[in-house]
C-alpha cells in the first residue's frame, strides 16, 4: 500500500534504542470506494466478487453493525450464508470464544 501512495511509511527511532515502524494514511480515496461499495453490496445493488466476499467476511466477524451501524443486515446475512469462507471465520471466532470462556472459569 505505500507503494501505490495510499500510505505513508514513517520509521522512528525513540530514546536512540527503540525503534517503530508506522503507516499513516497519505489517500483516503481508496478507503473510501470501498466503503460506498460496500454501501451498496448492503442495499442489495451489483458489486464485484471481491466487496460481496469483504460484506460477507465482515458480517460474519460482527464487525459489519460497527462500521455501518443503520445498514439492513439481512442481504449481508444471506451473502455470509452463501460464501464458505465467511462460515468458516464464523465458527472459527465461535471457537475462540468458547475456549476463551472455558479458560475463564
Amino acid at each position: 500500500m505505500a507503494a501505490l501512495g495510499i500510505v505513508d511509511h514513517v520509521g522512528e527511532r525513540h530514546l536512540g534504542l527503540f525503534r517503530t515502524t508506522r503507516y499513516p494514511e497519505k489517500n483516503h480515496a481508496p478507503e473510501a470506494a470501498l466503503l460506498k461499495g460496500v454501501e451498496a453490496a448492503l442495499r442489495g445493488g451489483a458489486s464485484d466478487p471481491r466487496t460481496t466476499a469483504l460484506t460477507a467476511l465482515l458480517y460474519s466477524a460482527e464487525l459489519l453493525g460497527k462500521i455501518f451501524p443503520a445498514a439492513d443486515q439481512g442481504h449481508a446475512r444471506e451473502l455470509a450464508n452463501d460464501y464458505w469462507p465467511s462460515r468458516a471465520v464464523a465458527g472459527e471466532l465461535r471457537m475462540i470464544r468458547l475456549a476463551e470462556a472455558e479458560a475463564a472459569t
